[in-house]
């Protein structure tokens, strides 16, 4: 048997994996603004608030999702 993690590893080893969760839910996110950019793009001739309907969200989080994907696709663009 090893021995036990003291309490301070224990929350280093949270804090790292609430830093790995972060980042995942990031890109996840992140993945799902470009999916509702495109959807509004190709599917709702731009209507974000059509889109809304369709996902059950308001045309405002649309809209933020649509801002998001351009934003992300401008610093990728720029790096």
């Amino acid at each position: 048997m090893g021995r036990r993690r003291t309490w301070r590893e224990k929350v280093a080893a949270e804090d790292a994996e609430q830093d790995r969760l972060r980042t995942l839910a990031e890109a996840s996110a992140l993945r799902r603004a470009l999916a509702i950019e495109e959807g509004v793009r190709t599917e709702f001739g731009g209507n974000a608030a059509a889109m809304g309907r369709e996902l059950g969200v308001t045309g405002t989080a649309v809209a933020k999702a649509v801002r998001r994907a351009e934003e992300a696709r401008r610093a990728a663009a720029g790096s």
